[in-house]
């Protein structure tokens, strides 16, 4: 009797002991796939957070070029119309018609730009990282007050020479002429610190390489990101030196920075070509080929447009203002062009 008690208290910690190492066994097991989890989905947040940023990024640089050209296409104008305000009188015949055109276009895209960030639109609906959000979004908020400032001076200004008032008392002249000019300085300022801004967030491009994917489509994306990446990043080197100073451009840096986007785009759209999409895929080919390679061709037109009239030495001023304009807006072009194809690839599933 003594011994069944034995045995049955043997057989009782030692079933125990079985079920309690599997117990273990199984808790190390479920711990290490919460770990692995946790890394898989730190990785995959990590990724979504690096692509919000680069939407962010590029939505920014988008919006604000196209900001600034409708700025820039009032002033100028305005300039061209009034070159010396202290030399108006009431003899003096102004016609300043192409400007209020102008400033008709300039809040319409106030407008435009206020809704999308305030009233449900597109800016509104991006994200970034807290304290990259939180500045750009403050920089750009600045930015409109200051052009929206700028439009309420400019549609004073343009309206005292387009009424002819100019001619009842001239002596408003000069007084509206510094306002208007103290008026864009203050947006080239918002302007500047945005731009600035977005410099310090811009988010790294990292270039993946194909031959680490074994599904034909994921390989073909990648290479299709690529090739956007460094046509964009050529691309946005000419802005910068043609923003310097486009009246008098350092036109060897130019011609060399206009080469090298003709250079990279031929490179990468080689790599393009010899992708393997497949027919789940190949309409991000065809979008590549039929609307981002021609918005680069038609910048790449204007550029050359643009330096063939300053090499002259001596142009009319609507030669260089069409040239000027042309390039500026190929090149926002270009980015829209861009946002549309990312957004497109970061859409597409691969099964």
């Amino acid at each position: 009797m003594e011994y069944k008690i034995k045995f049955v208290f043997v057989l009782v910690i030692a079933v125990s002991l079985v079920m309690g190492c599997s117990f273990i066994t199984d808790l190390k097991e479920k711990l290490k796939g919460e770990d692995e989890n946790v890394e898989v989905t730190g990785k995959k947040e990590k990724m979504n957070n690096s692509a919000a940023n680069l939407e962010f990024y590029n939505k920014y640089i988008e919006v604000s070029n196209k900001l600034s050209a409708s700025v820039d296409n009032v002033h100028k104008h305005y300039l061209q119309t009034v070159p010396d305000a202290r030399k108006v009188t009431k003899n003096s015949f102004i016609i300043i018609a192409i400007a209020g055109t102008y400033l008709d276009f300039l809040e319409r895209d106030i407008k435009e730009q206020q809704r999308s960030l305030d009233d449900g639109g597109e800016l509104s609906k991006l994200s970034a990282d807290e304290e990259m959000q939180t500045t750009i979004e403050t920089d750009f908020r600045e930015l409109l007050k200051a052009i929206s400032d700028y439009y309420k001076t400019a549609d004073k200004v343009v309206s005292y020479y387009d009424s002819k008032d100019y001619q009842n008392d001239p002596s408003k002249a000069v007084p509206y002429d510094e306002e208007i000019i103290n008026s864009y300085k203050t947006y080239e300022n918002a302007l500047n610190r945005l731009l600035d801004d977005l410099k310090k967030y811009k988010p790294v491009r990292e270039e993946r390489n194909p031959d680490d994917y074994k599904d034909p489509d994921e390989k073909s994306i990648v290479i299709l990101g690529n090739a956007y990446d460094r046509v964009l990043d050529a691309a946005e080197e000419y802005s910068v030196e043609f923003k310097k100073s486009p009246d008098k451009p350092n036109l060897d840096e130019l011609s060399k920075l206009h080469n090298n986007i003709e250079k990279i785009l031929g490179e990468e759209t080689a790599k393009v070509n010899s992708a393997p999409f497949t027919d789940r895929s190949k309409y991000m080919k065809y979008s590549y080929e039929d609307y981002f390679s021609k918005t680069v061709d038609n910048f790449l037109k204007s550029s050359n447009d643009y330096m063939k009239i300053m090499r002259k030495g001596s142009y009319k001023e609507w030669e260089f203002n069409n040239s000027y304009d042309a390039v500026v807006r190929n090149y926002n072009n270009i980015i829209t062009s861009y946002n549309s194809a990312i957004n497109s690839m970061n859409s597409f599933q691969v099964y």
